[in-house]
């Protein structure tokens, strides 16, 4: 998507030279085939590359208690968050710590391979109850391309690549609703000055096209109690890969039975 990368540099170029802020810098997993970058600034998750491509374009949280008349973003540029660190345990997981005036959280994203799954927990450090809309903000180039569709069935969203057929499945258990569309809609409704609340299903199946999605999760939280979301995003190669790798296996169970004992 040329236009958006151009946007976004430009962007970046001159918000580098009106704060004179150093370059953003970040950290870097790699498990078997997968790998993910994490800013170690604002806590965004930059990258999700499977076998040396990147398929992510954006991923970011945003949030809004009842006390509040638009979201706010937990993690990405410009987070009213405070990101206090990002640390790697030096196998297979990231986690971003962090607070708000409201709660403490902590974003964790463990990755095995072309599987990777993200766990968000909230704390309620305030002296009330607090009535709290999460909204997962998703925007996936599947095989770097823009131009993909979306379905989804409650719990699943599958995003499908139109040029090589690569299959990414995001579950999403607990969501309340998931919505669609091309970019940059559903991203200006939650950056605006009103409050978003999210169709299920609106926009779905969607494309092909520049697809993104949000999911939102609607929790009431008990002071000092806790409240978690958890995510999982699974690359599926394309079907020729697929049946290349099912016949092979195939071919080495056949293999196995053939050179066993003869039968007497």
């Amino acid at each position: 998507m040329p236009g958006r990368a151009l946007v976004t540099a430009v962007c970046a170029s001159v918000l580098a030279l009106t704060a004179g802020a150093p370059a953003a810098r970040a950290l870097s997993l790699s498990v078997g085939v997968g790998t993910i970058r994490v800013d170690d600034s604002h806590g965004r998750l930059l990258d999700f590359g499977v076998n040396g491509v990147d398929h992510l374009y954006e991923a970011d949280f945003f949030y809004r208690t009842a006390a509040m008349t638009q979201e706010a973003r937990l993690t990405g540029i410009g987070a009213e968050a405070v990101v206090t660190s990002v640390l790697g345990n030096g196998l297979d997981t990231i986690s971003v710590l962090g607070s708000t005036a409201e709660f403490d959280f902590q974003l964790d994203y463990l990755l095995s391979g072309s599987t990777l799954t993200s766990t968000l927990l909230l704390t309620n450090t305030t002296g009330a109850s607090l009535t709290l809309s999460l909204f997962s903000y998703q925007d996936w180039d599947v095989q770097g391309n823009a131009i993909d569709t979306l379905s989804w069935d409650g719990t699943l969203m599958t995003q499908t690549d139109v040029g090589l057929g690569t299959v990414l499945q995001i579950s999403a258990p607990g969501a309340n609703a998931g919505e669609a569309s091309a970019w940059p809609t559903l991203l200006g409704s939650l950056s605006d000055a009103s409050p978003t609340s999210l169709s299920d299903g609106g926009g779905l199946p969607f494309g092909p096209g520049d697809a993104t999605f949000a999911l939102q999760y609607d929790r009431v939280v008990p002071s000092a109690a806790s409240t978690a979301l958890g995510q999982s995003f699974t690359l599926v190669p394309e079907p020729d890969t697929a049946l290349l790798l099912g016949l092979g296996l195939l071919g080495l169970a056949v293999a196995g039975r053939r050179t066993g004992p003869l039968r007497p």
